[in-house]
This record gives C-alpha cells, sequence and structure tokens, in this order.
C-alpha cells in the first residue's frame, strides 16, 4: 500500500467500473423475495426479512450492488411502510454479518440516518436499529469509509434528530473501535465541536458527551483528568486561560502521541493567540513539557502546521523576553520531535485516492485479480481501509489480510488474490 501524504477521511469515491457480481443464479428469487419484503405490512416484515437474509446468505452469485440500490431506492419511497420496511430489512442485512456485504450496506446509510427524523414516526426506531446495526458489523479498520456518511449526517441542513443520532453512532464507533476512533480524532473532533453550538439542546448534550467519549480513546493518563476542562473550553473561551493555567503546572510522564496532541492542540491554538501574555508562555510550557515525551516524528508531525507558526510568529512580536525565550524552547522541542521537518497541512496528509490508485495498479497487473472485475463498492470499501491503516502506520500483515481479502474473495478465489 502507498506511502503517499493525507489523513482525510474518504471523499467522492473514484469509479472505476461498472458494478457486477460474480453471477445472477438467485437473482429471481431475491428479487420476488426483497420486493414482497418491501410491500408486506409492518407487522409481517421480521418474517419476509428472514427470508431475503436467509437467500442473500445462501447465494454467493447475488449481484449485491443491485440489492442496495434497491433499499436506497426504498429508503426514500413516499410510502413510509415501505420506508419502515427497507430500515428492517436493512438492520437484518447488516446483523447477519456477512463481510461481502459490508461494501454495500455502508453507502446506505446517509439514508438510514435521514429515517431518524422521518415524518413518520413508525419509521424512526428501525432507522436507528439499521444505523447501528451497520456500524456494529463493520470491519472497524473501514472507520474511514464510514465517517464520511456519519458526517453527513451533521451537516447544518440536517433535522436535529438525524444530527443527534449521527453523534450517538461516534459514541458506537468508540465503544466497539477505540484504537481507530483515537486515530481519526483530528477528523471528529471538528465534526462533533461544531454540534456543540447547534440551537437544540438534544444535539449540544449528545456532542458533548461524544467529545467526552471520542476523547477518552487517546488512553493518556496525563490528560485524562483534564478532559471535561479541555471540552467545555470549547464552548467557553473565556476558560482557556484557567485551563492552560492548570495544565502548565502538571508533570507530564506519558508517552505523547497523536491523539492527546489531536485532543490537546484546539486548546493550546487558542492559547497561543490570547491576548495575555502570560496565557501565551503558559501555553508554549505545556508544547514544551508534551513534546519532550513524543518518541515517533510521525507522531508529532500532525502538530506542527498550526502551532509552529504560531509560535514562531510570537517570537517575533512579543515585547516580553521571558515569553519569548519560553515560545523559543518550544518551537525548538516540537521542531525536533516532529524529525526537523515543517510541512504544510495539506503535506501532512494521505489522499485516499493514492491508496485506491495503488489498489487498482496492484490488481491491474495481475491477470486473474484483473478478469475478476471487482466493483467500485468493494475497490472503494478496500482503499478505504487501507486508508485508516496507512495513518495509523499499522502495517501488522494480519491487519492488512483482514481488511482486504473477505471483500476480494466475492469476485476470486482467495488463493488467487494478490499478496
Amino acid at each position: 500500500m502507498p506511502k503517499s501524504p493525507t489523513n482525510k477521511a474518504p471523499s467522492s469515491p473514484v469509479k472505476r467500473r461498472s458494478s457486477s457480481g460474480a453471477g445472477n443464479a438467485s437473482k429471481g428469487d431475491l428479487t420476488k423475495a426483497l420486493k414482497e419484503a418491501l410491500a408486506t405490512a409492518p407487522e409481517n416484515i421480521n418474517v419476509a426479512a428472514t427470508k431475503v437474509v436467509e437467500l442473500v446468505a445462501a447465494g454467493q452469485d447475488v449481484v449485491l450492488q443491485a440489492l442496495t440500490d434497491q433499499l436506497n431506492a426504498a429508503l426514500v419511497d413516499s410510502d413510509a411502510n415501505t420506508r419502515q420496511n427497507a430500515c428492517v430489512l436493512t438492520a437484518e442485512l447488516a446483523k447477519k454479518k456477512l463481510a461481502r456485504l459490508e461494501p454495500y450496506l455502508v453507502p446506505v446509510l446517509g439514508n438510514v440516518l435521514d429515517g431518524y427524523a422521518d415524518k413518520k414516526t413508525n419509521v424512526r426506531g428501525p432507522a436507528a436499529d439499521a444505523a447501528k446495526a451497520i456500524v456494529n458489523s463493520t470491519n472497524p479498520n473501514a472507520i474511514r469509509v464510514l465517517l464520511p456518511y456519519i458526517f453527513g449526517g451533521m451537516d447544518r441542513t440536517k433535522k436535529w434528530q438525524t444530527k443527534e443520532g449521527a453523534l450517538n453512532l461516534i459514541a458506537d464507533l468508540a465503544d466497539r473501535a477505540p484504537v481507530q476512533v483515537s486515530r481519526c480524532l483530528p477528523d471528529i473532533i471538528p465534526n462533533a465541536t461544531e454540534q456543540m453550538w447547534d440551537t437544540r439542546p438534544e444535539v449540544k448534550k449528545a456532542a458533548h458527551a461524544v467529545m467526552i467519549k471520542v476523547c477518552s480513546t487517546a488512553s493518556n493518563a496525563d490528560i485524562d483528568p483534564f478532559i471535561p476542562a479541555l471540552i467545555s473550553c470549547i464552548a467557553n473561551p473565556s476558560e482557556v486561560a484557567e485551563c492552560v493555567h492548570k495544565l502548565a503546572s502538571t508533570t507530564f510522564v506519558k508517552t505523547v502521541e497523536a491523539p492527546a496532541l489531536a485532543i490537546m492542540e484546539p486548546l493550546l491554538v487558542r492559547g497561543l493567540n490570547e491576548n495575555k501574555t502570560a496565557v501565551k508562555r503558559q501555553t508554549a510550557v505545556i508544547i514544551d513539557n508534551m513534546c519532550k515525551l513524543v518518541e515517533e516524528p510521525a507522531e508529532a508531525l500532525l502538530f506542527t502546521p498550526k502551532v509552529l507558526p504560531t509560535l514562531k510568529r510570537i517570537i517575533e512580536a512579543v515585547a516580553d523576553p521571558e515569553c519569548r525565550d519560553v515560545c523559543k524552547r518550544a518551537h525548538e522541542t516540537l521542531f525536533m520531535a516532529a524529525g526537523s521537518i515543517e510541512l504544510s497541512e495539506d503535506e501532512t496528509k494521505i489522499e485516499f485516492g493514492s491508496i485506491l490508485a495503488t489498489l487498482q495498479f496492484i490488481l491491474d497487473k495481475d491477470a486473474k485479480a484483473k478478469k475478476a472485475k471487482i466493483d467500485d463498492a468493494t475497490l472503494n470499501f478496500v482503499a478505504g481501509c487501507g486508508l485508516y491503516l496507512t495513518v495509523a502506520r499499522n502495517f501488522v500483515p494480519e491487519q492488512w489480510s483482514t481488511s482486504v481479502r473477505p471483500y476480494l474473495a466475492s469476485f476470486m478465489n482467495e488463493a488467487d488474490i494478490p499478496a
């Protein structure tokens, strides 16, 4: 997998070729069962859903893209019962935990999240069940495939129930995949932070709870006691000076990694931009103390684009000699911790497109893989897993194997999958 420069969640997937399954021997039976399930009375949907799930599980030749296309259409159907049934079907399919289904169910999440705020209340509960089932059944290493759909549910145009539901899904992820969540904090924190200023108290409350939970995934005992204060500062800037003062007098002893720096960055950037010289100086003390405990330069690199230039600006402008000296020391410590490299924010990122292009290159040069005609949904899903593993600098072969082989095996013999 590529050694490329970003850290952001995958944006628009790159199209490769038209989706196709390995065949369509079971297509007729499944199409009929799906049509009947979507049209059935809500009290009969569980039985009908079981039949659909059994056909999907038994039919290795089922065209899964066609299945989820029908589900997506049903989720926005004008009939409320159809929308409800589509949610139940989605939940039952996800609960079956078929690896080959994951790439197709994740893109359904956007419409499912909208169901949290459906004008018909009978749709809302099944929508929540479906969303949770998708998140809980998806490979944790596919977190960067999931997150864009969850963040989409927090868009300012969405209804408050959908925003609250999306936030709760991130909380579920933090429980299920704390390591993966910790490595995505640079993306999660800004999105969750924005919801702390929502006009609805339900959204604000959910955002605060999520921030507490996701920040706890960093697992840094030195910072853990300050997490509530760090989060409170986001909503109440007047508390920045007091929080900085407390942290400046803290002795840091634990190794500092990227997740801990991601939690601290909002406070430290604010502290450096405070008008009071004393707050700037204390903030620089915190940066100096923390960065002395960074063992891997790659862990500090993500912290440099915003902090190093700000420290440099203070060094050049501040009149107080003590503050200037402390900022110089912090700048030098951070610069050294990052491997004596200063990169822009764009230069620190690993692009989804780079991962996908490398995956396509590997498959295209293998005759059997090229003949398999692996579809877009699967390619994008596998590339998304690769994006997370690359950003997390996780190159354990077993992790890559479980994030690639089960999905490509739907299209070709597992023994033929390129290493």
